[in-house]
This record gives C-alpha cells, structure tokens and sequence, in this order.
C-alpha cells in the first residue's frame, strides 16, 4: 500500500464530515423541513411534467401543471426572496420548451434557479451546462422532430447535475457557516 497523497485522499473524503444542507439553518414558520423539501419538489417537477408535453389539446392540464410548480418553489425551505425569485423565471422557461425539442437547452434555467434556491457552492453551476449539452446530443442523434427523447435526455440532465451540486456541495462545505438570527420575514 503506498503512502502517497493521491492514494489516500478518497479514504480521506470518506472520513470527513458532510457539511449540513444550509437551508436548515432558515427558520420555517409552518412545517419541517424535510417535509417542506419533498412536497416542494414533488411539485416541481409534478408541474414541470404537466408543462412539458404541452400542446394545444393539453393546455389544461399544462395550466394545472403551472400552478403546481409555482406552488412547489413558494413551499421550499429557503429565505422568501430566492424562492419568489426563482418561480416566474422556472415556469416560462418551462413553456418556452414547448415550442419545440431545440428550445430544450432552456431547462438550464430551472436548474439555475434550483441550485440559487438551495444554496449551492459556486462551482457546482458549471454543472448548469449539462441540460444545454445533452439537449444539442439528443438533437443531433434523434433530431429535432422527436422530442419525446430530447425531453428525457434534458431532464435526466437536470436531474443528475442536481444531485451531483447537492453531493459537492456537501463535501465541499458550505461558503458561509454564519447562523441565521431568523429576525427577518425574508428568511421564512
């Protein structure tokens, strides 16, 4: 077994503690947090799942499903201003997608509002240009009339740079450890 650095780093990272999530630290004036981050989510992506096959036989349902991803960002266990922030720009950038599977790059957007909202480290935003490459892939290897791929191959995309954030972001530690005084509105 060799002594080297490089050889005991991953035992290294093993052992060291993962930093807590820091939205933890914001005070909730209704429900716990872990609640609060799964029905949250859930309706994310509940109402982006409405939103994306969208068309003109659908609209009902892409409206329901407006409603609930807007609903999903107001409930996440954040400070009020990222949150309110973060809805409007998510939602039209959702049905911006449905004019077509070369509009997919903009599944970015959501993914930058997610890890703004959840208080990410700053390199994990350069995982933001996974969506925008797998969309050009998809649309190269399936081409832009099949969207059904092009929208799986965005939203794995997404999926996977968030929880590659939320795992650095862990490991990494977090930029501030400053407690909140949860005097302010803005952070409930």
């Amino acid at each position: 077994m060799s002594d080297s650095p490089i050889a005991a780093a991953p035992a290294a990272i093993a052992r060291r503690r993962l930093a807590p999530e820091p939205n933890r630290a914001v005070p909730l004036r209704w429900g716990g947090y872990r609640s609060r981050q799964l029905s949250g989510l859930m309706l994310i992506c509940g109402g982006a799942g409405l939103i994306l096959p969208a068309n003109a036989s659908t609209i009902g349902l892409a409206l329901l499903g407006s409603a609930l991803h807007l609903v999903g960002w107001s409930i996440l266990p954040a400070r009020g201003w990222r949150r309110v922030w973060a809805a409007g720009p998510s939602m039209l950038a959702l049905w911006f997608t449905v004019l077509g599977a070369r509009t997919l790059f903009l599944l970015a957007l959501p993914l930058l509002l997610w890890l703004l909202v959840r208080r990410r480290r700053l390199p994990t935003y350069a995982l933001v240009a996974l969506p925008v490459i797998a969309n050009l892939w998809a649309t190269t290897r399936f081409g832009i009339f099949e969207r059904p791929p092009v929208v799986l191959a965005g939203v794995a995309a997404v999926v996977l740079a968030a929880w590659v954030a939320a795992l650095a972001s862990r490991v990494l530690g977090w930029p501030s450890k400053r407690a909140h005084s949860g005097n302010s509105p803005d952070e409930r």
